[in-house]
């Protein structure tokens, strides 16, 4: 049987991870959860579905046009049909995080560990290590969180 993670415990495993990023008082306005359950994401799933993926490659970004948010919208609608198709009992625990700068996208897994996703970088590069979210994401008071969505 599959682990099922409720909306509650979703926004707590965020609020851990980016409440040094984000005001409390404003996580409730940042952070959307539009479903009731999430399915826990594989990372190496993820990251071999970015990695194997025509549209995702280096060579389709286009400054403005199909550029960081359309790659991390892409993934995100990618794996929920891919969700629907396989009537999963709930969609992935995968979305996005924008900043002022640059779009990531996001995963929790089955150990409610976050992976954060360079989606568009040539390395498809990840990191789950909470200590390097602020260096990875560049965040700082002039590239801050605006969204987190799941």
């Amino acid at each position: 049987m599959a682990i099922i993670l409720d909306k509650s415990e979703v926004a707590n495993i965020l609020y851990a991870a980016f409440n040094d990023f984000i005001d409390p008082n404003e996580f409730p306005i940042r952070v959307i959860l539009a479903d009731d359950q999430y399915l826990p994401a594989d990372i190496a799933w993820v990251i071999n579905s970015i990695e194997t993926d025509p549209i995702l490659s280096p060579g389709r970004y286009t400054r403005n046009i199909f550029d960081c948010d359309d790659y991390v919208l892409y993934l995100k609608t990618k794996m929920g049909l891919f969700a629907q198709k396989a009537k999963a009992a709930a969609p992935f625990a995968l979305g996005f995080l924008l900043t002022q700068k640059h779009a990531f996208n996001l995963c929790i897994d089955e150990n409610k560990q976050i992976h954060l996703i360079n989606t568009q970088s040539d390395n498809k590069a990840s990191t789950a290590e909470r200590q390097a979210f602020a260096t990875f994401l560049n965040v700082g008071s002039s590239n801050t969180i605006q969204i987190i969505y799941l």
